[in-house]
């Protein structure tokens, strides 16, 4: 699936499959390999043998205000508090720089 996306989208999303652990936290089951090009994340979520869309992960599983690093794998409330050799923040950077 995720060729098909790269190939129809040029690379603009990452699909990332999720599901809920037994403290209702996500627990990655797979995840594509990060593109300097990827974009977005298209988060699925399984839960009761179906998949959902997840469009805000750490508001979801953690609560208001709160953010979701799906390559470090951590919950964050300000960018400041994101680790900075979190290779998925240093993209996110350098495509908001090529966007504009």
């Amino acid at each position: 699936m995720q060729k098909y996306y790269d190939y129809k989208y040029e690379n603009i999303y990452r699909i990332i499959l999720l599901e809920e652990d037994a403290n209702r936290k996500p627990r990655c089951i797979w995840k594509a390999d990060i593109h300097w090009d990827h974009l977005y994340n298209l988060v699925l979520f399984l839960k009761d043998n179906h998949y959902d869309v997840i469009t805000n992960a750490g508001l979801y599983f953690f609560g208001p205000k709160k953010k979701y690093c799906f390559d470090c794998e951590m919950v964050y409330e300000k960018p400041i508090d994101h680790r900075n050799k979190c290779f998925g923040k240093i993209i996110f950077k350098y495509n908001l720089k090529k966007e504009n």
